[in-house]
């Protein structure tokens, strides 16, 4: 994985003119991604799913010569002639970047976190938001979003109101059906501890009308993107104490 994404920065760097095709308004869709606080530290005591993402995503430009079901479909990053110029988080409202503190955190085994929340998030808007300048044209509006949807979309909830509590072996597709029905579309899961529990949730959308427009809900592609083992058919999920 690691090397994927080292090839495509340096291809980025070399070819600008691919630059510019992996740019906006390229990628189909922008997928939020939600991340199960315990996949990253085993001491967390969140009860909620925070992001983890916000990414836009190109369907188009896949790898047909990786294995079945692994990474086909990569975020679409670094996109230099889609800059927006120099960015602080500083720069947010306070109310925004207090918003962003409750749910886009940087988590990791205590001891070894590498990033504050400030620089997750310049990270993240270095390496993906600027991608969606010409649907978000400010940082404000990228992040803005992000928490909009994050709030309208409480997967953590609708696990829980619809029978699957935390910690509790349940059919995969028990998941699936309860976020495809909460949500309209169907989702992307991802999994760790030899596909046995659940690490990630990805939530697809189309591109947004206008920046203030919530975008509609799609369902991700079957070959969407995986970052680690596939799910059983049993699993669980790990909040709380």
């Amino acid at each position: 994985m690691e090397a994927l994404v080292i090839l495509s920065f340096v291809l980025l760097s070399i070819f600008p003119q691919l630059s510019a095709q992996l740019g906006e308004p390229y990628y189909q869709y922008i997928q939020l991604s939600l991340q199960v606080p315990k996949s990253r530290d085993p001491q967390s005591t969140l009860e909620y799913f925070p992001l983890h993402g916000f990414r836009p995503v190109n369907t188009s430009l896949s790898n047909p010569n990786l294995p079945l079901g692994f990474n086909r479909y990569t975020p679409i990053e670094r996109c230099p002639q889609a800059t927006s110029g120099p960015f602080f988080t500083s720069q947010l409202p306070q109310d925004l970047r207090t918003e962003l503190k409750l749910c886009w955190m940087s988590i990791g085994v205590p001891g070894q976190r590498t990033m504050t929340d400030e620089r997750f998030w310049l990270y993240e808007y270095s390496k993906h938001g600027q991608c969606t300048i010409n649907e978000y044209p400010t940082p404000q509006d990228y992040f803005a979003m992000a928490v909009n949807l994050w709030h309208l979309y409480p997967v953590d909830k609708w696990f829980k109101n619809n029978g699957l509590q935390p910690k509790k072996d349940k059919p995969l597709q028990d998941f699936v059906a309860v976020i495809s029905k909460e949500f309209g579309a169907i989702p992307w899961l991802t999994c760790y501890d030899n596909g046995k529990k659940l690490k990630e949730v990805g939530l697809c959308f189309l591109k947004s009308s206008s920046v203030n427009a919530n975008p509609a809900p799609t369902s991700c592609p079957i070959r969407a993107l995986t970052y680690d083992l596939r799910c059983n058919y049993l699993i669980q999920y790990d909040l709380g104490p």
